[in-house]
């Protein structure tokens, strides 16, 4: 719990407590996982084998201890959405209750590891909802970013999800973007879905910002026709108003438009903010290329 913790301090503590034949308890397991998910140099990998050790000593993980662990599978530099998933299944086999923090957690990792899946994301949500348990904003979140980032994505699937969210909670930008990443990730990109969605957050009152303009205009350069004039008619109508950040998010997806076109000139002019920001950042979609970054 310190500031200065560290992770590997408390596994070698717990090493040498064996060593000197002392028995570790239910709390002193819990301590040294709870150590790899807030101390630094953390390991997923070694919380999911004092898991393991708790197990093979006849002590009850509670569900504190396997939503520690969980965390460090998403969290983790060595985390995994598999071996989060088969943390879930264990916990739920031994009878523990899963929170909606439990599942997001998984989902969380299925999002962003590179190992994750985003139909094991979309079936985490039905296994919440089966349960009778109600998924939050983070959860949904989750889930659509998922369907934009993994291989295995569907733009129908985010679309669906968002247009769904509703009885549950109520759907913000950043649900909306990452659905329109979704469908600018598609190879072809999913442009007939994009519009809709696009159409339904103007509705609720959002204005569309730089990660929305960087996915329309990719699903205007990736759709099957490409669709230039969809392009040039949403920059019209939101790009020159001036309230829009052009930064270089946008202009990667209008090159990216371009080339795409096999145009050696640009299709419209974009401003430049002073700031420099680097699309390094940007989280990758299926393809490869840099997405938005939601946030």
């Amino acid at each position: 719990k310190c500031s200065d913790g560290d992770a590997r301090t408390a596994i070698a503590l717990l090493e040498e407590m064996v060593s000197e034949g002392l028995v570790p308890n239910n709390i002193t397991f819990g301590c040294a996982i709870n150590s790899q998910a807030r101390a630094k140099h953390g390991s997923a990998k070694m919380a999911t084998v004092l898991l393991r050790k708790m197990v093979q000593r006849g002590l009850a993980p509670s569900q504190p201890q396997y939503n520690a662990v969980l965390n460090c599978n998403a969290k983790c530099h060595d985390g995994s959405a598999k071996d989060a998933k088969l943390v879930l299944d264990h916990m739920l086999r031994s009878g523990i209750e899963a929170t909606v923090a439990a599942y997001s957690t998984v989902i969380e990792a299925n999002a962003k590891k590179e190992d994750g899946s985003a139909a094991v994301a979309a079936n985490c949500l039905v296994q919440l909802l089966e349960q009778g348990l109600v998924p939050d904003s983070v959860t949904f979140v989750g889930v659509i970013d998922a369907q934009a980032k993994r291989k295995d994505g569907s733009a129908k699937t985010a679309v669906m999800i968002l247009s769904r969210m509703s009885r549950c909670c109520t759907p913000n930008l950043i649900h909306f973007n990452s659905a329109l990443n979704a469908c600018a990730s598609e190879r072809p990109a999913a442009i007939e879905l994009a519009e809709p969605v696009l159409e339904a957050m103007l509705q609720r009152g959002f204005a569309p910002n730089s990660f929305t303009l960087s996915a329309l205009f990719r699903c205007a350069g990736f759709a099957q026709p490409a669709r230039p004039d969809l392009a040039r008619r949403w920059f019209a109508q939101f790009c020159t108003s001036g309230n829009v950040d052009l930064n270089d998010h946008v202009a990667r997806a209008l090159r990216l438009l371009v080339r795409h076109l096999g145009g050696g000139r640009r299709l419209v002019p974009v401003r430049r903010r002073a700031e420099h920001h680097d699309v390094r950042d940007a989280p990758a979609g299926r393809d490869g290329r840099p997405g938005p970054r939601v946030q």
